[in-house]
């Protein structure tokens, strides 16, 4: 399979990448100012503008690329990686987020709850999912929770009340190639099988880091955005063989 994955040099496209080549993957990976470090085949794009995969010729397209501040990259990037996926005759598995949604429905939200973002970045997102069903609508549409890459930064504050469903990084490429060769098409959640507060999964990288806790500070978010956002993953794990883990599991607790 000859695999197209966008945004190839950030922290997932990166793990799509290597994970596509250790499965005998043909992989190609766009970029917007570098290059990864995988041996592939690089090509500088950027999907603000129409693009087209016509040289490229992939059999399946992993659309990773995204901006958070910017709704070119985010919203428009997705619309056009879907035409030019369409016209190349290309499978699309597109990254979606848990930032479409507000945080309060009061329990977990499955793969056919409405988004209703109440932020920017979650609009963009949002926004994206439309364009990309509408475009394409045998896509496969993956909503996702945080990245948890082998190495993260801890902030000096973590937040007490901003509870999401953490995932490896390793376990979201699996299952994204995963659906990337299968015929699935709509609406997937691919995130961690628990749901912690950004505290709570801050104290279990320092575990593993070697780090005194006594060193972070907890406390209340008190910045706008989405807070308890838990993704319901069940009916997606039940097509998956990749096994969703839970923080405490891949961070070796």
């Amino acid at each position: 399979m000859r695999v197209l994955v966008t945004g190839g040099s950030g922290t997932l496209g990166g793990a799509v990448v290597r994970q596509a080549i250790a499965d005998g993957h043909e992989v190609v990976a766009t970029y917007a100012s570098r290059v990864g470090d995988a041996d592939v085949s690089w090509v500088r794009m950027d999907i603000r503008e129409a693009v087209d995969f016509s040289t490229v010729r992939p059999d399946v397209v992993v659309h990773t690329a995204y901006k958070q501040s910017d709704w070119r990259t985010t919203a428009d990037g997705a619309a056009n990686v879907a035409v030019a996926a369409r016209k190349a005759g290309a499978r699309l598995v597109h990254v979606s987020s848990d930032a479409v949604f507000s945080g309060n429905a009061g329990e977990p939200y499955d793969e056919w709850a409405v988004p209703d973002p109440c932020w920017p970045y979650g609009a963009a997102k949002a926004a994206a999912e439309t364009a990309v069903r509408a475009i394409d609508p045998t896509a496969a549409i993956v909503r996702t929770s945080l990245i948890i890459p082998p190495r993260v930064t801890l902030p000096p504050v973590l937040f007490t009340d901003d509870i999401r469903c953490p995932v490896d990084v390793s376990d979201l490429a699996c299952a994204l190639l995963e659906l990337a060769d299968s015929t699935e098409k709509g609406v997937f959640h691919v995130a961690g099988a628990e749901a912690l507060s950004r505290y709570e999964l801050g104290m279990l990288v320092a575990k593993r880091d070697g780090l005194d806790p006594a060193r972070f500070s907890k406390g209340p978010r008190n910045v706008p955005g989405p807070l308890d956002v838990r993704l319901d993953c069940s009916y997606t794990q039940s097509l998956l063989k990749t096994r969703l883990r839970g923080a405490s599991e891949f961070l070796g607790w």
